[in-house]
Formats: structure tokens, sequence, C-alpha cells
């Protein structure tokens, strides 16, 4: 064979090649794209069901909520009217009672729990209410941070008096910081 017919051929094997090649690129890139189309449709698709999903959760629980109330409010009025049919009835409600007293150097918290009732004609108070406290607790905590400043303050001015010549604002001086270390102790 003559190496001048050789090469047309190698040209065509090697164009068959590269045509066959790119032939192949275009049908994975299009496979490609079409899969990646359908992958965003099934996401689209899925988004939109759970945000039904979600709708219709949300529509199903307010319509509890709304039958709750309407028992709610139902239970309530035929208490009322059974109340005020009755020629005697008793109400109780629980209660919490809190106080509290600031003082300089504390902080005292009382805490009432317990019950009140009230005895009713036909619907209408006939006394005061009735106050039954069940526990009671109180609470005290001292302020660090007001006793060590009024601490500070007791030694400056012990020092200071110390410091003062003569004997009238020394002795008042004096006097001053051993009231305000008996407070503190």
């Amino acid at each position: 064979m003559n190496p001048d017919s050789i090469t047309p051929v190698i040209l065509t094997a090697i164009s068959a090649a590269f045509v066959g090649s790119l032939l192949v690129a275009i049908y994975f890139w299009r496979r490609y794209s079409s899969l990646e189309k359908a992958s965003r449709l099934q996401q689209a698709e899925s988004r939109e069901q759970l945000m039904r999903a979600v709708q219709v959760a949300v529509s199903e629980e307010r319509e509890r909520a709304r039958e709750s109330l309407q028992q709610a409010e139902l239970r309530y009025s035929q208490a009322l009217e059974d109340q005020k049919n009755s020629a005697l009835s008793v109400v109780v409600h629980p209660f919490v009672n809190t106080e509290a007293q600031k003082g300089i150097f504390t902080k005292e918290t009382k805490v009432e729990i317990g019950y009140k009732y009230q005895l009713f004609v036909q619907g209408l108070p006939c006394f005061e209410p009735h106050t039954m406290v069940l526990e009671s607790t109180v609470q005290k905590e001292v302020d660090q941070q007001s006793l060590e400043y009024f601490k500070n303050k007791a030694e400056k001015a012990a020092e200071a008096a110390v410091l003062v010549k003569g004997g009238g604002a020394a002795k008042t001086a004096i006097t001053v910081a051993k009231t305000i270390f008996k407070m503190m102790k």
C-alpha cells in the first residue's frame, strides 16, 4: 500500500471517531439537561405537596381549636345556667398572692397560695369571698452590693475621722462609723 493512500483512510477514521465522540457528548448533554429539568420539577412538586400538607394541618388544627373553644363556651354557659337555677352554689377559684418589700440591705418576698370561695343564691353573691391560704413562703435576700458599698463608705469615714485633728469632727465621724458597723452586723 501506498503511504499516500493510507492518509485519507486515517483522516476518515479520525473524523469518524471525532463525529462519534461529538454525537455521544451531545447525547449525554441532552440526557443530563433532561434529568436536571426532571429533578427541578420533582423538587417543585415536593414543595407544593409540603405546602398543601402544612395548609391542611393548619386548617385541621384551627378547626379543632374552634370546636374546643365552642365546647368550653357551652360548658361555661351551662354551668352559669345551672348556677342560676340552683338555690345555693359555691364558686371556688385558686389564687396566688405575691408581696415584695425592699429595704436598704434586704429584699423580702412573701408568696401565699390557696383558694377563694364564695356562696351564691340563685346566681347572686351572698357574702364577701373567703380566702383560704394553703401554703405561705417567705424568701429573704441580702443585697451584697449595697452592703459592700456602705461598708466601704464607713471604713473611709473612720479613716477620715482618724486623720482629722481636733475633737468634734473626729468624735462625730467615729460615732457614725460605729453605728454603720453595728447595722452591718
